[in-house]
């Protein structure tokens, strides 16, 4: 069995590795905080919750799209391919609507435990608790 030591020093191997390229997407994220800060300066506080509506809508969007990219380079990696860096970002896209399906189901089957009792709500979170990372 290999050790949790040896784990975590071929994980950082791994990020040390692709530093840049996970760095670099990752940083898109900056965008809608730009944009979250950039709302808060607007008076009107109907166009400011619209606004902020729409840019919460494309945080999570933004969200899942990195998180399935940063996944997908991952799964390269780890498999002894370079990263295709003008694929990865259409198939990461593509991957949005079967990922926030998941993520929804997963919620409703966690919540329908928690409503039945607390124990069943919890094995049900930690049964489906990777459900998103199957999916990819």
């Amino acid at each position: 069995m290999t050790s949790p030591l040896a784990i975590l020093r071929a994980s950082a191997r791994l990020y040390r590795a692709e530093a840049p390229l996970y760095v670099g997407y990752a940083s898109w994220l900056l965008l809608t905080y730009a944009a979250f800060v950039l709302a808060s300066f607007i008076h009107d506080p109907a166009i400011q919750a619209a606004v902020t509506i729409v840019v919460q809508i494309a945080d999570t969007l933004l969200w899942m799209w990195v998180g399935i990219l940063i996944t997908l380079i991952t799964l390269d990696v780890i498999g002894g391919r370079r990263p295709d860096t003008t694929k990865l970002p259409r198939a990461a896209w593509l991957m949005i609507w079967p990922f926030a399906w998941v993520s929804f189901l997963q919620g409703i089957v966690s919540l329908g435990g928690f409503l039945l009792l607390i124990v069943p709500g919890i094995v049900f979170a930690v049964w489906f608790a990777y459900a998103q990372q199957v999916l990819l």
